[in-house]
């Protein structure tokens, strides 16, 4: 018996060496003499960000994502440029988020470990406590708004909180806060649940992880719905020295399994009690439908103390997923729904009457214990793609729709070939492509350089506006619009007006003396009238109107630098010009694009024909109708 009393002595001081008697420069140090000095062992808490950084640390990439939704009883496809850019985001809080009422160890007074408080539940300092005093936060009369415990255990807390609530008024004051944020990652969603990486995985664990896109066509948008409803803090009255935290019989070596350099005594300054939903909602609807729709779902809560969810309005979203995190008080006690649920479930457990009694610890904020002044707070970091969507616009209808998806810098230049078979450049005017509008359907594309091209091979480098200038002829500018050549083929062909693409050239250039494409300036050919009105500027854009002349000479009209100025043109006597007019007047109607880039007309047959206008960016189209009654222009589509 002797032999093991030694044997454990030894032990004992073996822990005690191992725990005190080292420092770094190999030096043998003292074990704290009091609690108070164990009390001050670490550095004082570390500051954490009170507001929240983002900060890019990559190049930004734009994509087009395009949404088919219903406006005005109206079938569209709404397009939005989507930029994705990676960031590093930095904030803070105060305050420890709690996920289990059941854990035992939060409540006002609790002292925890210090390196453990992101772990679920944090590890307790397990030592018998002196006395303390709580007290809520509400001033509505109740004569019991504190209560004295002669030791701070939990089951004396539990107790003194009820012998409060007892005697309040059971009305709940509190408003809810809502907050609606887009989310991109699983991490950023662990930050606007105030968790860090490590605390979400053990309080959260898979119950919000994000859904599979349904494909690479229909991919989900992410917000997380926060609505936050306090019902009252109950706080622990902070000792004003060492003596007030213990019973007199606890040791410094009782403690010093709890509390170390790196693992320093904290403790539950306050907790706060109410109800708190978080909903991760996931959809393939557009982020702006989402942003506006669940806004108005969830508006009747903002600020209030009850409210309830517009479902409808909810319902308008494609394909949505609900994953929830609730957490607190209702009329049947306490509420704790996890992982997917319904809208009408969330619903129907909002809208329940709740009061004061039926409140579950929702959060709590933690001090040190060696700086009482100072805040034991989270610091939150991570990276993720963070992509931001504007709306673009509406790409064009029906038989146009191709068109915006041709050529993403946009459409530069544009001439009929026949009937409802066009040609469209890119805006660099070094691609063409050909289409046509009564299928819909892009042919195909080609270089200006391409010799099995249906246009051949161009001379021009660039070209910036085409027409067709008469029957069986175009005519190709380049980029500044003051040369010209000539393309002839035979009109009558009536492949040219079919859903299909010569597999050669179909025409050919006016050719020099060599054979070579003859190159004209823009001024010899339309300058030679003492009236001609773009001396100098070029063309920007032609167009064939929608009638001729009664001798069935065309009617053209030609749109000069800087866009926004046309003037008819007529071939008859040597070519003649009218006056001037600017877009804003087209006939009498006004045209929804301030500058145009390219121009052409489609003839569906009979008096069924339109003229497409491209604006000068090249990203928008308006359709002009001419047999249309009333407002003959269509709105702008986007096309780029």
């Amino acid at each position: 018996m002797k032999n093991q009393v030694t044997i454990t002595l030894l032990f004992i001081g073996c822990l005690l060496c191992f725990s005190y008697c080292s420092n770094d420069d190999g030096n043998i140090d003292a074990p704290p003499a009091t609690i108070g000095e164990l009390l001050r062992v670490g550095n004082d808490p570390e500051s954490f960000p009170n507001a929240r950084t983002l900060e890019p640390i990559s190049d930004t990439t734009s994509v087009n994502d395009d949404y088919d939704v219903v406006r005005n009883n109206e079938d569209v496809t709404e397009r939005f440029v989507c930029k994705t850019v990676r960031v590093s985001l930095l904030d803070g809080t105060p305050d420890f988020f709690q996920y289990n009422s059941n854990d035992g160890v939060i409540y006002p007074g609790s002292l925890l470990q210090g390196k453990t408080l992101d772990q679920a539940p944090p590890a307790p300092i397990v030592a018998k406590r002196a006395d303390g005093t709580i007290s809520y936060n509400l001033n509505d009369g109740n004569p019991q708004s504190f209560f004295y415990v002669d030791e701070v255990k939990k089951s004396e807390i539990q107790n003194a909180m009820n012998e409060i609530i007892s005697t309040s008024t059971g009305v709940v004051p509190s408003k809810f806060v809502l907050d609606i944020q887009q989310v991109h990652s699983q991490s950023q969603l662990g930050v606007e649940m105030g968790l860090n990486a490590e605390a979400y995985t053990a309080k959260i664990g898979g119950s919000m992880n994000f859904s599979a896109d349904i494909s690479s066509e229909q991919k989900y948008n992410r917000f997380l719905v926060k609505l936050n409803q306090e019902y009252y803090t109950m706080t622990f009255d902070i000792p004003t020295s060492d003596d007030e935290w213990f019973d007199p019989s606890v040791t410094t070596e009782q403690l010093s399994t709890y509390i170390q350099a790196d693992n320093p005594a904290t403790f539950v300054h306050s907790v706060t009690y109410g109800r708190i939903f978080y909903m991760l909602i996931e959809s393939t609807s557009s982020a702006k439908d989402m942003r506006t729709s669940l806004e108005a779902s969830y508006s009747s809560f903002n600020n209030e103390i009850s409210g309830s969810v517009d479902i409808n309005r909810f319902n308008e979203l494609e394909n949505t997923n609900i994953k929830v995190m609730a957490y607190g008080g209702d009329a049947q006690g306490s509420i704790e729904l996890a992982g997917a649920t319904s809208i009408q479930e969330i619903a129907d457990k909002l809208a329940e009457s709740t009061d004061i009694r039926a409140g579950l610890p929702i959060s709590y904020v933690v001090r040190s214990v060696k700086r009482p002044d100072k805040i034991v707070g989270t610091t939150l970091a991570t990276e993720y793609d963070l992509t931001t969507c504007e709306l673009k616009g509406i790409i064009p209808p029906n038989s146009y729709r191709e068109l915006a998806y041709i050529f993403p810098e946009g459409i530069g230049a544009s001439a009929q070939i026949k009937g409802t078979t066009i040609v469209v450049y890119n805006s660099p005017g070094t691609h063409y492509a050909w289409y046509h509008v009564s299928s819909g359907q892009n042919l195909g594309v080609f270089s200006i350089t391409d010799p099995s091209g249906p246009l051949g091979v161009s001379v021009l480098g660039n070209v910036g506006a085409a027409i067709n200038f008469k029957d069986g002829q175009l005519a190709i500018f380049n980029d500044t619009g003051l040369e010209v050549e000539f393309y002839n083929y035979n009109q009558s062909d009536p492949s040219l007006g079919a859903a299909v693409v010569p597999t050669e050239p179909f025409g050919w250039y006016t050719p020099n003396a060599d054979g070579s494409n003859k190159v004209y300036l823009t001024n010899d050919i339309f300058g030679n009238s003492d009236n001609f009105p773009f001396v100098g500027e070029g063309f920007t854009a032609g167009s064939r109107y929608f009638t001729n002349y009664t001798d069935g000479s065309p009617i053209l009209h030609f749109f000069g630098d800087p866009s926004n100025r046309y003037a008819r043109y007529d071939q008859r006597n040597n070519g003649t010009w009218d006056g001037v007019n600017t877009i804003d007047l087209w006939g009498d109607k006004s045209c929804p694009l301030e500058r145009i880039g390219a121009a052409c007309k489609v003839d569906f047959g009979g008096n069924n024909i339109e003229q497409l206008f491209f604006d000068k960016s090249g990203g928008n189209l308006s359709i002009w109708d001419p047999n249309s009654t009333g407002v003959e222009f269509s709105q702008a589509y986007v096309v780029n």
